[in-house]
């Protein structure tokens, strides 16, 4: 049997490692919980950018924006879009959305709806011609690409889409 003074240093080595066990333990749920947020955040963020994609996508190829000839009038326009006819991509409407992004890529954000992101827009052939380039050219933080298939001057085409938000400090 122990003395008296080695039973209570016993208990207190073992008070002392339960502590420090129970300590540990909240320190990883603690680790583990934050960590959780930040990724439930993230993904947050990609359906955020994802949806917006699919929208400005749909608006550029699916219609011919509003007023339906902006294009002639560029100071009108309130919608864009780039086809005559569903995905069928006009020279007009992409010229003029070029030179639109291009001297006021400002105004191109506040048209697509997107003040808080960024986007480029490249148009080009099946075989990677590059037809046509606007917007922001250096993505960072959060992007999501969208590619969409589209008929130019009578030839299979891309319509490549990159929206991005940046990463707040």
């Amino acid at each position: 049997m122990y003395p008296k003074s080695r039973r209570a240093q016993t208990v207190f080595l073992d008070l002392f490692f339960a502590v420090g066990f129970f300590l540990l333990l909240i320190g990883l749920v603690l680790i583990t919980s934050i960590n959780l947020k930040y990724k439930s955040e993230q993904n947050m963020i990609k359906d955020d950018l994802e949806r917006e994609a699919i929208l400005i996508s749909d608006m550029l190829v699916q219609g011919p924006g509003y007023p339906s000839s902006w294009e002639s009038n560029r100071s009108v326009v309130e919608t864009f879009g780039l086809a005559g006819i569903d995905h069928q991509i006009q020279f007009s409407k992409l010229l003029a959305f070029k030179r639109i992004t291009d001297s006021d890529y400002n105004k191109s954000k506040q048209i697509l709806g997107i003040e808080n992101e960024d986007f480029f827009v490249q148009m080009r052939y099946k075989n990677g011609t590059i037809l046509a380039t606007t917007g922001n050219l250096m993505p960072q933080g959060h992007v999501v690409n969208m590619k969409r298939a589209v008929v130019y001057n009578n030839n299979e085409a891309l319509l490549v889409l990159a929206i991005w938000r940046a990463e707040l400090e």
